[in-house]
């Protein structure tokens, strides 16, 4: 035999229902920004350090940034070019200890 939900009880499962989705769907945005900082800053890092050699910036910097914005916007889409690389890389120079927590 089935029960009936009276109106007032399935009113409180689906507001305690709707709660926990949107909890999950806010951590989640909050994990997805955390992991994105992350990315931007360990891709400012490969710049600065392994291709730059620590240095600020390199003599060839610009033709640097320009061939490898080419290069990872045809392996994997837009959100490399050079303006976002450049911040990138300002964005370690400005939070390096992001990558020490």
């Amino acid at each position: 035999m089935t029960k009936i939900i009276k109106k007032p009880d399935y009113s409180k499962l689906l507001k305690r229902i709707s709660v926990i989705i949107e909890e999950v769907k806010r951590k989640t945005f909050r994990q997805i920004n955390i992991i994105i900082t992350g990315t931007y800053c360990e891709i400012g890092k490969a710049i600065i350090e392994v291709e730059q050699k620590g240095k600020k910036r390199a003599k060839y910097g610009t033709e640097l940034l320009l061939r490898l914005s080419n290069d990872l916007t045809q392996k994997f889409g837009k959100g490399y070019s050079v303006d976002n690389l450049e911040a990138m890389r300002k964005f370690y120079l400005v939070y390096p200890y992001l990558l020490n927590s």
